[in-house]
């Protein structure tokens, strides 16, 4: 079976859920994953409502670059492979 490091998702998807809904699923249900968050809405980003979630670990605003986004992934990924969980 595939290991998931991390998981990048918008906030703002079409159905089946948002990724507010798929954080929060992956914190009930996968914890150790961490969540990176992205929204082109600026009253996303604004009211901070990702916050809540504690397996969301980052927040890129878009536009962003790929190169910002890949950096947070490695980081990540990186830290849950020396975490002892």
């Amino acid at each position: 079976m595939a290991r998931v490091d991390v998981v990048i998702s918008d906030v703002h998807m079409l159905t089946p859920a948002e990724g507010l809904e798929l954080a929060a699923w992956l914190g009930e249900h996968h914890p150790s994953i961490p969540v990176i968050l992205a929204s082109g809405r600026p009253a996303i980003a604004a009211n901070e409502k990702w916050k809540a979630y504690p397996n969301v670990t980052d927040f890129v605003p878009k536009p962003s670059a790929v190169e910002r986004i890949e950096m947070l992934a490695r980081t990540q990924a990186a830290e849950r492979d020396t975490s002892p969980n």
